[in-house]
């Protein structure tokens, strides 16, 4: 849980980790899970993306997050009396 907070930036009662910035963090995260992105990279915001980090030109995360991906176009074969489930945010060919 230590870690975890650490890695946040955040100031622990016992004044185990102080960051000077979320930047500070992150960097450290990347250091101690053995770096999810090129060693060249500087350190990034520590901002959870759940689609992934924006690459930049030299392929190193930047602050800004993927937006999520839309619903594929689909055409159900078979009509739905009562319309079709949603499954992950989007349209299936499966019945109600």
């Amino acid at each position: 849980m230590k870690s975890f907070l650490c890695s946040l930036g955040l100031l622990l009662v016992v004044g185990y980790c102080v960051h000077s910035s979320p930047l500070e963090a992150a960097s450290e995260t990347r250091e101690r899970r053995g770096g999810h992105w090129p060693a060249h990279c500087g350190a990034v915001c520590a901002i959870e993306c759940p689609y992934g980090n924006v690459l930049d030109s030299t392929a190193c995360p930047t602050c800004d997050c993927h937006e999520a991906p839309g619903c594929p176009q689909i055409q159900c074969p078979i009509p739905c009396p009562n319309s079709y489930k949603i499954v992950n945010g989007c349209s299936s060919c499966e019945c109600q």
